[in-house]
């Protein structure tokens, strides 16, 4: 498909939604204007000198204030207001971000996964372990190990229902394409979700191509960050070993 064709086909949003998101605009604007905040949804800046007298209000809740998807995102404008030239420093946490393959967290079995799952927690010695975990209807086992320590776990991620709300360039997931926006907009939430959550110290697990995309996000947002990514020996020896006639 052509650039020209992608870019017009992910143009076609339902008038609804624009509609929708119109007023969503509009109620942000109100919200600025009441409490002398200035939004400029074009830049991701915000000005910490601002005091936020309002009660949060979540981004999808403006977007989508006449819709029953209002929490869709929780992003709350008190935490990234987009103005000047100041950094969104939403707290001074630490966070351990673990980046893996889906199928360490619910399907295939691998001790070496759980272990490092079970020393994060301890060395950091996290409150809240936030998972991007897409296996809905499954149990992860992360969730499992933390009620093991008694802390808690939260799927972080955009729900099902929510998904359907958003944009998405390749809904399928036929080849190789990755929809950036989405992308970015999902590891956005997972700050916000994970930041609400938490206390003081919290455990990520996330697929592993979110890895420095959501690291950087949290560290914009003034967390602590460190960084972990996980493939089992075994299967990245099996990825070199196995090979597939080329047709030449």
């Amino acid at each position: 498909m052509k650039l020209e064709d992608k870019r017009a086909a992910r143009a076609k949003i339902p008038s609804h939604f624009v509609l929708e998101f119109g007023l969503g605009a509009l109620s942000l604007m109100l919200v600025s204007l009441a409490f002398g905040q200035e939004f400029d949804p074009k830049q991701r800046k915000v000005n910490v000198d601002k005091t936020h007298a309002a009660a949060a209000l979540s981004a999808a809740h403006a977007a989508l204030s006449n819709t029953p998807e209002s929490q869709l995102l929780e992003i709350h404008i008190h935490h990234f207001q987009y103005n000047d030239d100041n950094e969104a420093k939403i707290s001074s946490a630490r966070l351990c971000i673990f980046g893996t393959h889906h199928a360490y967290q619910y399907r295939t079995v691998r001790r070496r996964y759980f272990q490092n799952v079970h020393d994060l927690i301890v060395i950091h010695g996290v409150d809240l372990v936030a998972e991007e975990f897409t296996a809905h209807g499954q149990t992860s086992y992360a969730e499992k190990i933390v009620g093991l320590h008694q802390i808690s776990w939260k799927n972080v991620d955009l729900t099902a229902e929510e998904r359907k709300h958003v944009p998405d360039l390749n809904p399928y997931s036929i080849g190789t394409q990755i929809d950036a926006d989405l992308h970015s907009l999902r590891e956005w939430v997972w700050v916000a979700r994970t930041a609400k959550a938490m206390k003081h110290s919290a455990l990520l697990i996330c697929g592993i191509a979110h890895t420095s995309g959501i690291a950087e996000k949290f560290a914009s947002a003034g967390f602590e960050v460190e960084l972990h990514a996980y493939l089992d020996n075994a299967d990245d020896k099996a990825i070199e070993r196995r090979t597939e006639e080329e047709n030449l």
